[in-house]
């Protein structure tokens, strides 16, 4: 039988925390209209550059800026241009699984 996404998200996110510290699964519902978040590359690493008002990134709260999105509904994203990822992105709809590593910034607030 064909395993629960959620699980499998899971599996995938343990996965990367091996290779890369902390990863987080985030769940955000996205309609037709766009995510409402800007990214930029790193190297071959996309990042969340900015977070637009009113747009499901901000309604969720799920999606700081600074955050790297490692992947989308089981697409790998890193080494991919951002106007690669804008049209994955634009093209989801429904429940979108990101898997993300947490800004520097945001994991040292987390640790206080």
């Amino acid at each position: 039988p064909p395993e629960d996404p959620e699980e499998e998200a899971q599996e995938r996110a343990a996965h990367y925390a091996q290779a890369q510290g902390t990863v987080r699964v985030v769940h955000v519902d996205k309609t037709s209209e766009p995510l409402g978040a800007t990214v930029r590359n790193e190297g071959d690493s996309v990042v969340i550059a900015r977070i637009v008002r009113g747009g499901a990134a901000e309604r969720s709260g799920l999606l700081p800026e600074g955050d790297e999105i490692l992947e989308v509904n089981g697409l790998e994203m890193r080494g991919r241009h951002v106007n690669e990822v804008c049209d994955i992105l634009g093209g989801m709809q429904g429940r979108l699984t990101f898997l993300v590593i947490p800004s520097p910034a945001v994991q040292a607030e987390r640790t206080y």
